[in-house]
């Protein structure tokens, strides 16, 4: 089985227990042929690599992938040589519709919790030191949680402490003295070392950005006008904005945050992509955009929500107070304002839209008639 971790047990073992994370480890897995993934029989394990690092910002949804196993890819599709980050992307990320294949037809994931070296933020082998206070932190994002009056510039590190030997020396992938791997990836222009690895968390420079991102070079563009990269996928359906503000569900920063981030389907707004996916394990079920109250949910997604809510419709009963009401609603995919029969849910009337994604604002003032014929001019132009 293949491995992309890079400190072992051992390895943890010879820092002070206060130089050490505690990291989510995914492990890759098939089924034999005919096996069922239910009876947790005839895994096959392909990959073992650290997928995230438990962190406070995201420790709800992090412990809760601990019960889940999820869907990568399907066999098919399944190359080795290509990440775990980019195939679950790519699966998750599609809008092409997917077709439910028996279980042993899929490349699956599992988590458990474990052991690295580093902060809440990284994993990796060293300390970096500010060189405006002179002080030594895991990662700048410490050392900016605990000092007021400055913030750690990344593009002036120039030491660190190796963690693992205590020797002081120029910061870079290695130790100078005693040769440990800090990272798997290093930045010498922004300074970044990140000890995740490729599978879990790739990294690449981004010169519009002058930042790294998460994420790979081929699978990004670069907007010169929100100075922010996209995934390809996505990129078309952003609209450009000066500044993307912050995160839509935990309010956090995006522009300089070392979570990735998207731009929901409303084109407007955005957020953390693990808050994007926060929302999905959540009983409330509430897929809406929390500033415009525009659908987050992607092609296939919101077919499949249509198509619900088009079911719920038809089928309830409706109370019999119902009978002779009407009232004004508004679509928030159109934006729309409609005159119907009073319901529990209801349906945008404009041919080009018809979302069930509305809301009923008051009751309609005028008489029956009125309303039966503005309904009726909604009909004809359909």
């Amino acid at each position: 089985m293949e491995q992309d971790i890079l400190y072992t047990s051992e390895d943890v073992g010879r820092v002070e227990p206060a130089a050490r994370n505690a990291v989510i480890v995914g492990t890759l897995f098939r089924l034999q042929p005919g096996c069922n993934l239910s009876n947790g029989e005839g895994r096959i394990d392909l990959k073992r690599f650290v997928h995230s690092v438990l962190d406070s910002a995201r420790v709800g949804n992090q412990l809760s992938i601990l019960q889940r196993i999820d869907r990568v890819t399907t066999v098919e599709n399944y190359k080795p040589e290509d990440s775990f980050f980019l195939l679950y992307r790519h699966y998750h990320l599609s809008d092409e519709p997917q077709d439910d294949l028996p279980d042993d037809k899929y490349i699956y994931i599992r988590y458990e919790r474990g052991e690295a070296i580093g902060c809440e933020h990284y994993v990796r082998g060293c300390r970096v030191r500010c060189e405006q206070c002179q002080k030594f932190f895991p990662c700048r994002f410490c050392h900016d949680d605990v000092i007021d009056d400055h913030r750690m510039n990344r593009y002036n590190v120039t030491t660190v402490e190796c963690l693992f030997c205590k020797a002081i020396g120029p910061v870079g992938p290695r130790c100078a003295a005693c040769g440990v791997s800090f990272c798997k990836y290093y930045c010498d222009i922004c300074h970044l070392l990140c000890g995740i690895g490729p599978e879990g968390k790739p990294n690449y420079h981004c010169d519009g950005c002058c930042v790294c991102r998460v994420g790979t070079r081929e699978e990004a563009i670069h907007c010169p006008t929100c100075n922010v990269c996209f995934i390809k996928e996505r990129f078309a359906q952003h609209k450009c904005a000066v500044s993307i503000g912050e995160c839509v569900y935990c309010l956090g920063e995006l522009r300089n945050s070392i979570y990735p981030y998207m731009c929901l389907p409303c084109e407007r707004h955005y957020c953390h992509i693990h808050c994007y996916e926060n929302v999905f394990l959540t009983e409330s079920r509430n897929y809406k955009c929390p500033m415009c109250r525009k659908l987050i949910l992607f092609e296939k997604d919101r077919q499949g929500y249509e198509r619900s809510m088009k079911q719920y419709h038809d089928a309830v009963q409706l109370p019999p107070q119902f009978a002779g009401v009407y009232v004004e609603y508004q679509c928030y995919e159109c934006l729309k304002h409609f005159v119907g029969e009073k319901h529990v849910v209801y349906q945008c009337r404009s041919p080009t839209c018809g979302s069930f994604n509305t809301c009923e604002l008051n009751l309609f003032r005028g008489t029956p008639s009125e309303a039966a014929a503005i309904m009726a001019e909604y009909s004809s132009a359909a």
